[in-house]
């Protein structure tokens, strides 16, 4: 009966922080920001060289994560624009790929418990362009542990909480600005 208790208990909490995220800001937004344009550069992977290609992302799936950013960010109206292609622009949002699972939604759907799960971990850094500096940093990451989602919404998830958190780091300091 003991062990039945905490089977249960550690499935519970398995249920309980699956698909969740979490994220470290490593570089906290410390001035207000300018509502200006914002580029979003390629996203590069760092994940390790012995890596199989078909166990990292795709260009589509790293394609996908960016357009996403964008959306986000523009959702928030943060910035006068957003995109791949602002040239002008006063920011410019960097990444990098730090980890990354493909997972199994069949091993999700047959086993459960954690097997199978997606995982990715990105770094992500907004960037004043004249000066170089970075004003704003974390590490993002996103587990799909449900087999009822496409490994690929964690990248929808990682744009939104990024952009939350953003644009929680602006309002915290006063420094909301109205779009135009």
């Amino acid at each position: 009966m003991r062990y039945l208790r905490i089977f249960i208990g550690v499935v519970i909490i398995g249920l309980l922080t699956s698909g969740c995220a979490t994220y470290k800001v490593t570089k906290e937004l410390e001035a207000p920001i300018q509502h200006s344009a914002c580029k979003v550069s390629e996203l590069t992977d760092v994940l390790p060289t012995s890596m199989d290609d078909e166990d990292r992302p795709t260009p589509a799936e790293i394609g996908h994560l960016e357009t996403s950013i964008e959306q986000e960010l523009t959702a928030t109206g943060l910035f006068s624009a957003v995109g791949r292609y602002e040239d002008s622009s006063l920011y410019i949002l960097n990444g990098t790929i730090l980890a990354f699972r493909r997972g199994s939604g069949a091993v999700r759907f047959l086993i459960g418990f954690g097997l199978g799960d997606a995982k990715i971990t990105v770094d992500l850094k907004l960037v004043e362009r004249p000066s170089g500096s970075v004003i704003f940093a974390g590490n993002f990451s996103q587990t799909i542990g449900d087999w009822t989602e496409k490994g690929e919404k964690m990248y929808d998830k990682i744009a939104r909480d990024f952009a939350k958190a953003i644009a929680s780091r602006v309002k915290k300091l006063g420094t909301a600005q109205a779009k135009p």
